[in-house]
Protein backbone atom coordinates (compact mmCIF):
# COMPACT_ATOMS: atom_id res chain seq x y z
CA UNK A 1 0.00 0.00 0.00
CA UNK A 2 1.01 3.22 -1.04
CA UNK A 3 1.50 6.12 1.58
CA UNK A 4 -0.81 8.31 -0.09
CA UNK A 5 -3.15 5.63 0.81
CA UNK A 6 -2.40 5.51 4.39
CA UNK A 7 -5.26 6.78 6.88
CA UNK A 8 -4.21 10.17 7.94
CA UNK A 9 -3.84 8.85 11.64
CA UNK A 10 -1.95 6.09 10.73
CA UNK A 11 0.44 8.22 8.71
CA UNK A 12 0.63 10.82 11.44
CA UNK A 13 2.20 8.33 13.49
CA UNK A 14 4.26 6.79 10.64
CA UNK A 15 5.99 10.56 10.43
CA UNK A 16 6.64 10.87 13.77
CA UNK A 17 8.25 7.57 14.30
CA UNK A 18 10.30 7.95 11.19
CA UNK A 19 11.42 11.48 12.11
CA UNK A 20 13.25 9.40 14.98
CA UNK A 21 15.22 7.60 12.51
CA UNK A 22 18.35 9.75 11.98
CA UNK A 23 18.65 10.54 15.57
CA UNK A 24 18.41 6.52 16.62
CA UNK A 25 21.32 5.97 13.74
CA UNK A 26 23.79 8.49 15.09
CA UNK A 27 23.55 7.53 18.45
CA UNK A 28 23.85 3.42 17.21
CA UNK A 29 27.18 4.69 15.33
CA UNK A 30 28.29 6.15 18.70
CA UNK A 31 28.31 3.27 20.53
CA UNK A 32 25.58 4.30 22.79
CA UNK A 33 22.16 3.14 23.39
CA UNK A 34 19.31 4.06 21.24
CA UNK A 35 16.84 6.51 23.29
CA UNK A 36 13.07 5.84 22.27
CA UNK A 37 11.35 9.56 21.48
CA UNK A 38 9.29 10.71 24.55
CA UNK A 39 5.87 11.50 22.83
CA UNK A 40 3.08 9.01 23.19
CA UNK A 41 2.62 7.43 20.20
CA UNK A 42 -0.30 6.31 18.51
CA UNK A 43 -1.99 4.51 15.32
CA UNK A 44 -5.91 4.18 14.71
CA UNK A 45 -8.14 4.03 11.60
CA UNK A 46 -7.89 1.13 9.10
CA UNK A 47 -4.40 0.46 7.46
CA UNK A 48 -4.84 -2.62 5.29
CA UNK A 49 -1.83 -4.37 4.17
CA UNK A 50 0.18 -1.64 5.85
CA UNK A 51 4.04 -2.12 5.58
CA UNK A 52 5.70 -1.55 8.97
CA UNK A 53 8.37 -3.58 9.35
CA UNK A 54 11.81 -2.76 9.98
CA UNK A 55 10.22 -0.02 12.25
CA UNK A 56 11.37 1.09 15.50
CA UNK A 57 7.75 1.72 17.17
CA UNK A 58 8.23 1.29 21.23
CA UNK A 59 5.22 1.87 23.60
CA UNK A 60 3.30 2.67 20.20
CA UNK A 61 -0.67 2.55 21.11
CA UNK A 62 -2.80 0.99 18.10
CA UNK A 63 -6.03 2.32 19.45
CA UNK A 64 -9.05 -0.45 17.97
CA UNK A 65 -7.37 -0.13 14.57
CA UNK A 66 -7.81 -2.17 11.66
CA UNK A 67 -4.37 -3.59 10.41
CA UNK A 68 -5.37 -6.65 8.78
CA UNK A 69 -3.09 -8.16 6.56
CA UNK A 70 -0.31 -5.20 8.19
CA UNK A 71 3.45 -6.11 8.29
CA UNK A 72 5.74 -6.31 10.83
CA UNK A 73 8.51 -7.76 10.31
CA UNK A 74 11.44 -7.51 12.49
CA UNK A 75 9.16 -4.39 13.89
CA UNK A 76 10.53 -3.24 17.31
CA UNK A 77 7.27 -3.28 18.87
CA UNK A 78 8.20 -3.27 23.08
CA UNK A 79 5.50 -2.37 25.08
CA UNK A 80 2.97 -1.93 22.29
CA UNK A 81 -0.69 -1.30 23.28
CA UNK A 82 -2.97 -3.19 20.34
CA UNK A 83 -5.69 -4.05 22.72
CA UNK A 84 -9.05 -4.49 20.95
CA UNK A 85 -7.53 -4.11 17.39
CA UNK A 86 -7.55 -6.29 14.18
CA UNK A 87 -4.13 -7.91 13.21
CA UNK A 88 -5.98 -10.85 11.43
CA UNK A 89 -3.25 -12.08 8.88
CA UNK A 90 -0.48 -9.65 10.21
CA UNK A 91 2.84 -10.64 10.26
CA UNK A 92 4.89 -10.48 13.38
CA UNK A 93 8.04 -12.76 12.19
CA UNK A 94 10.93 -11.49 14.34
CA UNK A 95 9.45 -8.82 16.00
CA UNK A 96 10.42 -7.82 19.27
CA UNK A 97 6.54 -7.41 21.84
CA UNK A 98 8.51 -7.78 24.78
CA UNK A 99 5.69 -6.26 27.26
CA UNK A 100 3.07 -5.79 24.42
CA UNK A 101 -0.14 -6.13 24.44
CA UNK A 102 -2.57 -8.07 22.56
CA UNK A 103 -5.97 -8.35 24.92
CA UNK A 104 -9.28 -8.58 23.27
CA UNK A 105 -7.58 -8.14 19.80
CA UNK A 106 -8.86 -10.07 16.78
CA UNK A 107 -5.28 -12.01 15.67
CA UNK A 108 -7.01 -15.08 13.53
CA UNK A 109 -4.03 -16.54 11.51
CA UNK A 110 -1.63 -13.81 12.29
CA UNK A 111 2.26 -15.04 12.21
CA UNK A 112 4.56 -14.33 15.04
CA UNK A 113 7.22 -16.91 14.06
CA UNK A 114 10.66 -16.66 15.58
CA UNK A 115 9.28 -13.01 17.79
CA UNK A 116 9.96 -12.01 21.41
CA UNK A 117 7.27 -12.22 22.97
CA UNK A 118 8.12 -11.78 26.54
CA UNK A 119 5.56 -10.90 29.16
CA UNK A 120 3.05 -10.39 26.51
CA UNK A 121 -0.92 -9.67 27.14
CA UNK A 122 -2.77 -12.12 25.06
CA UNK A 123 -5.55 -12.38 27.37
CA UNK A 124 -8.88 -12.85 25.48
CA UNK A 125 -7.23 -12.36 22.11
CA UNK A 126 -8.25 -14.45 18.96
CA UNK A 127 -5.07 -16.21 17.98
CA UNK A 128 -6.95 -18.80 15.83
CA UNK A 129 -4.65 -20.79 13.45
CA UNK A 130 -1.77 -17.56 14.80
CA UNK A 131 1.75 -19.22 13.80
CA UNK A 132 4.49 -19.15 16.78
CA UNK A 133 6.59 -20.82 15.70
CA UNK A 134 10.24 -20.66 17.82
CA UNK A 135 8.82 -17.68 19.55
CA UNK A 136 10.44 -16.09 22.72
CA UNK A 137 7.23 -16.03 25.00
CA UNK A 138 8.34 -17.02 28.35
CA UNK A 139 5.71 -15.27 31.02
CA UNK A 140 3.16 -14.67 28.01
CA UNK A 141 -0.51 -14.63 29.23
CA UNK A 142 -3.06 -16.15 27.13
CA UNK A 143 -6.00 -16.40 29.67
CA UNK A 144 -9.10 -17.17 27.81
CA UNK A 145 -7.67 -16.59 24.31
CA UNK A 146 -8.72 -18.27 21.13
CA UNK A 147 -5.62 -20.61 20.32
CA UNK A 148 -7.33 -23.13 18.25
CA UNK A 149 -5.62 -24.85 15.71
CA UNK A 150 -2.23 -22.49 16.86
CA UNK A 151 0.92 -23.24 16.13
CA UNK A 152 3.36 -23.48 18.79
CA UNK A 153 5.90 -25.79 17.34
CA UNK A 154 9.52 -25.18 18.52
CA UNK A 155 8.52 -22.22 20.82
CA UNK A 156 9.36 -21.22 24.28
CA UNK A 157 6.69 -20.44 26.42
CA UNK A 158 8.12 -20.72 30.11
CA UNK A 159 5.79 -20.17 33.05
CA UNK A 160 3.41 -18.78 30.66
CA UNK A 161 -0.33 -19.04 31.45
CA UNK A 162 -3.26 -20.55 29.09
CA UNK A 163 -5.79 -20.12 31.87
CA UNK A 164 -9.67 -21.38 30.08
CA UNK A 165 -7.66 -20.94 26.78
CA UNK A 166 -9.31 -23.06 24.22
CA UNK A 167 -6.31 -25.12 22.73
CA UNK A 168 -8.40 -27.24 20.38
CA UNK A 169 -6.46 -29.03 17.50
CA UNK A 170 -3.16 -26.67 18.04
CA UNK A 171 0.56 -28.03 17.77
CA UNK A 172 2.32 -27.88 21.07
CA UNK A 173 5.34 -30.07 19.76
CA UNK A 174 9.15 -29.11 20.37
CA UNK A 175 7.97 -26.75 22.28
CA UNK A 176 8.87 -26.31 25.81
CA UNK A 177 5.55 -24.98 28.33
CA UNK A 178 8.15 -25.67 31.66
CA UNK A 179 6.16 -24.43 34.87
CA UNK A 180 3.31 -23.05 32.39
CA UNK A 181 -0.66 -23.43 33.62
CA UNK A 182 -3.20 -24.67 31.38
CA UNK A 183 -5.95 -24.85 34.05
CA UNK A 184 -9.25 -24.89 32.56
CA UNK A 185 -7.65 -24.71 29.19
CA UNK A 186 -9.47 -27.42 26.67
CA UNK A 187 -6.95 -29.60 24.69
CA UNK A 188 -8.85 -31.50 22.93
CA UNK A 189 -7.04 -32.65 20.05
CA UNK A 190 -3.91 -30.97 20.34
CA UNK A 191 -0.58 -31.98 19.20
CA UNK A 192 1.90 -32.61 22.44
CA UNK A 193 4.33 -34.72 20.52
CA UNK A 194 7.51 -33.81 21.98
CA UNK A 195 6.60 -31.09 24.37
CA UNK A 196 8.33 -30.16 27.40
CA UNK A 197 6.19 -30.27 30.40
CA UNK A 198 8.61 -30.02 33.19
CA UNK A 199 6.72 -28.69 35.87
CA UNK A 200 3.66 -27.55 33.82
CA UNK A 201 0.35 -27.52 35.58
CA UNK A 202 -2.20 -29.94 33.72
CA UNK A 203 -4.23 -31.04 36.90
CA UNK A 204 -7.44 -29.38 35.86
CA UNK A 205 -7.00 -29.45 31.50
CA UNK A 206 -10.22 -30.21 29.62
CA UNK A 207 -10.14 -33.07 27.46
CA UNK A 208 -6.64 -33.42 27.63
CA UNK A 209 -5.78 -37.22 27.05
CA UNK A 210 -3.27 -39.75 28.24
CA UNK A 211 -2.57 -40.80 24.70
CA UNK A 212 -1.38 -37.09 24.61
CA UNK A 213 0.27 -37.25 27.22
CA UNK A 214 2.22 -40.00 25.99
CA UNK A 215 4.24 -38.32 23.04
CA UNK A 216 5.52 -35.23 25.73
CA UNK A 217 8.00 -35.80 28.78
CA UNK A 218 7.72 -33.75 32.10
CA UNK A 219 9.07 -33.69 35.61
CA UNK A 220 8.05 -35.00 39.48
CA UNK A 221 6.67 -31.39 39.09
CA UNK A 222 4.49 -31.75 36.25
CA UNK A 223 0.85 -31.75 37.49
CA UNK A 224 -1.31 -34.27 35.39
CA UNK A 225 -5.36 -35.47 35.89
CA UNK A 226 -5.84 -38.33 38.01
CA UNK A 227 -4.43 -41.51 36.84
CA UNK A 228 -2.69 -40.08 33.97
CA UNK A 229 1.39 -40.51 33.46
CA UNK A 230 4.51 -38.63 31.65
CA UNK A 231 7.31 -40.08 30.69
CA UNK A 232 10.37 -38.08 32.35
CA UNK A 233 12.76 -35.51 30.08
CA UNK A 234 15.87 -36.33 29.21
CA UNK A 235 18.47 -34.35 30.68
CA UNK A 236 20.25 -31.96 28.44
Amino acid sequence: MSMSLLPRAALLATTLFLSAGPALAQSEAHGQRPTPVGREQRFGGVCHGCDLSNRALPGVRIEKGDFTRARFIRAFLVRMNGAGSTFIEADFTLANMTGATLSDAKCDRARFAGAVMTNMDGSRAQLNEADFGNAEMPDADFTQAGLRGASFAGAKAMRATFLRADMRGASLSFARFDDADFTQADMQGADLTNAVLSGADLSRARRLTAAQLRTACGDEDTRLPAGMHIRTCPQS
